[in-house]
């Protein structure tokens, strides 16, 4: 993490170490991909009630890495290296990596490389503007720079993933991971759902769409079944196809959509855990909660059209985390019946008629309630769920 602490949970007093007992460790070079690949992957991981360490500091010009890092590899059961472009610029990133190859060898630490806008042979051969980088390294670092290369070529060796640029990949169909982030004109979106629509092995599609949303941009035809995270801003107004029926789906995140229904009819998710629709001016439902068992996570903000969330919401027992915010047609939230792991539930600003929901199940789990612009006649509610708690 060559620049960048943050954990997925509470951060111990600053009197204490700052390593600790974590899933994952990510390492990565800050000023390539802490505001885009890594910060999607820590959100995604998060999430998933991964725990998970990234380091949030950067390293002052000399100073020697910090051993608390080394600390929080040693103590990690994962290791995921993300090589970019300027990786090897940082001593740092170095040491992390031979450190966590060390760790592979003597304390069976797990290794999941991620390359990045690199292909593994410029790792592995120190080639291209990869080599570049590591070429400075030899003047300044001589003494470490053998067991840099070593650990280089040991990673670069291990089955990982290739984050390629779009306009350069030429083998659409073997990408598995899309991070990507641009300003559209008029006509490109339709011809961007193009190329997605051939990408048959995707598990991963990251996409921020800059620009007013495009009314006429046809959506994919087709999306990767292998799919385990969407998260697409000014996503096209076709619904998700029948085809589409991702089972390893496990975070779903649209914004400034213009789909008016997700999918048509009911699709069975059984993986997914988080949904978050913000934004979605033309939303009037949403799905069937029946076909997504293991949903913990839902957002539903500023869905400006949305009259329904559906009623199979009442009855489902999995949803630790509900809010609603800002969907002003909104008048009717689902009663509240097996809904025993909701930990926290805000409704705000939806429309002025809308009543707060009955409940009729153990709410033992609740810890937040938040509510804001909630009318109607709801004081029997309020007061039923109090008692039950």
């Amino acid at each position: 993490m060559a620049s960048s602490s943050t954990y997925s949970h509470p951060e111990p007093t600053p009197s204490s170490s700052r390593s600790c007992n974590c899933d994952v460790f990510l390492s990565f070079r800050g000023e390539d991909t802490r505001k885009t690949f890594v910060d999607h992957l820590y959100s995604a991981l998060v999430d998933r009630k991964i725990s998970t360490y990234k380091d949030d500091e950067t390293l002052p010009r000399g100073e020697s890495i910090r051993p608390s890092l080394l600390e929080a590899i040693e103590a990690s059961q994962i290791a995921v290296i993300i090589f970019s472009e300027n990786y090897v610029d940082s001593s740092w990133c170095l040491e992390e990596l031979a450190h966590i190859m060390k760790c592979k060898d003597e304390r069976k630490l797990i290794v999941m490389p991620v390359f990045y806008d690199v292909v593994p042979s410029e790792v592995r051969k120190q080639e291209g503007e990869f080599g570049r980088g590591f070429a400075k390294q030899k003047a300044r670092n001589i003494n470490k720079v053998e067991i840099w290369r070593q650990a280089l070529v040991d990673a670069s060796e291990i089955a990982g993933w290739e984050l390629l640029n779009l306009h350069e990949s030429k083998d659409n169909d073997k990408i598995e991971a899309i991070q990507y982030a641009h300003y559209f004109t008029p006509g490109q979106l339709s011809r961007f759902c193009k190329i997605v629509s051939n990408m048959k092995k995707l598990r991963w599609l990251s996409l921020n769409l800059y620009n007013s949303p495009d009314e006429t941009a046809i959506g994919p035809t087709f999306l990767s079944n292998e799919l385990r995270y969407i998260g697409w801003h000014n996503y096209p107004r076709s619904p998700f196809t029948d085809q589409f029926q991702p089972m390893k789906l496990v975070t779903l995140k649209l914004s400034t959509s213009l789909q008016k229904q997700l999918w048509k009819g009911y699709k069975h998710l059984p993986r997914l855990k988080v949904l978050v629709l913000q934004d979605m001016k033309n939303l009037l439902n949403t799905p069937n909660f029946d076909g997504l068992p293991c949903l913990q996570k839902l957002i539903l903000e500023h869905c400006k059209e949305l009259q329904e969330i559906h009623p199979s919401l009442a009855k489902h027992t999995s949803v630790e985390y509900a809010k609603v915010s800002y969907c002003v047609k909104l008048r009717m939230f689902p009663a509240i019946v097996h809904m025993g792991k909701l930990e926290t539930l805000e409704i705000t600003y939806c429309h002025k008629s809308l009543e707060f929901p009955d409940i009729t199940s153990n709410m033992e789990s609740l810890r937040k309630l938040y509510l804001a612009d909630i009318y109607g006649d709801n004081s029997s509610a309020i007061v039923n769920w109090t008692t039950m708690s």
